[in-house]
């Protein structure tokens, strides 16, 4: 059988092979890989700020490929919550990263076609293992004419029902070399809760007014 060698992968977790047909085989499990999920902002304290992904909220995440020696990124699978992750209320200024932990699973595919053999590799998650932690994120712009005035004892709860894209999702830095710039979204089960502690605040959106379920939040002060 003639292979291709611009198609052959280099050195890799298991010898090449070619079977008669096209598979696909789990070679390795990654487990313990943290997914960030969301982010909160806030550049003044004054306020208390809570995300939770309910037991069996959907996610979409993207995964990388390997045709010869280059990564790439490419498509994606969705996977469910197993158990409701919540993190804790934030009272001050900052800027935190949100993260769960995933198994990623490493595959080889094969396809055998004509006298031909192409191989390549995916990485891509499998199972969510639960956990809540969190990172420094960067902070996010405030833009006033998405911002509203909260008094002292308001608040407001955002509930997605449609699907939103976190960049930065899911990080392979230890695998692949690099981290993952596709994204992981949740279509249901995702909620955020604001409730201000103190006078002159205000609540903004990323992209839109806070009522308008945006894409993210922040709280600033008046």
């Amino acid at each position: 059988m003639n292979r291709n060698p611009s198609m052959q992968a280099a050195k890799d977790d298991d010898p090449y092979t070619c079977p008669d047909g096209s598979t696909t085989t789990l070679i390795k499990k990654h487990k313990n890989r943290l997914t960030a999920v969301n982010s909160i902002h806030a550049t003044t304290d004054g306020h208390k700020t809570r995300f939770v992904l309910s037991k069996g909220a959907d996610t979409r995440m993207g995964g990388a490929s390997k045709w010869g020696t280059a990564w790439t990124f490419s498509g994606g699978v969705s996977r469910s919550l197993r158990t409701a992750t919540r993190w804790g209320m934030r009272k001050k200024a900052g800027h935190r990263m949100l993260q769960t932990r995933y198994t990623i699973g490493h595959y080889k595919n094969t396809l055998s076609e004509r006298g031909s053999c192409v191989v390549w590799y995916r990485k891509s998650a499998i199972s969510h293992e639960g956990g809540a932690e969190s990172n420094r994120a960067y902070a996010m712009k405030v833009t006033k004419k998405y911002c509203r005035k909260y008094e002292k004892g308001g608040g407001l709860t955002l509930s997605k029902e449609k699907s939103t894209n976190w960049t930065n999702g899911l990080s392979m830095a230890s695998i692949i070399g690099f981290d993952l710039e596709s994204s992981s979204g949740y279509s249901s089960g995702e909620q955020i809760d604001v409730d201000i502690t103190k006078p002159k605040r205000m609540i903004c959106g990323a992209n839109k007014p806070p009522g308008e379920n945006p894409a993210r939040v922040v709280v600033a002060r008046r």
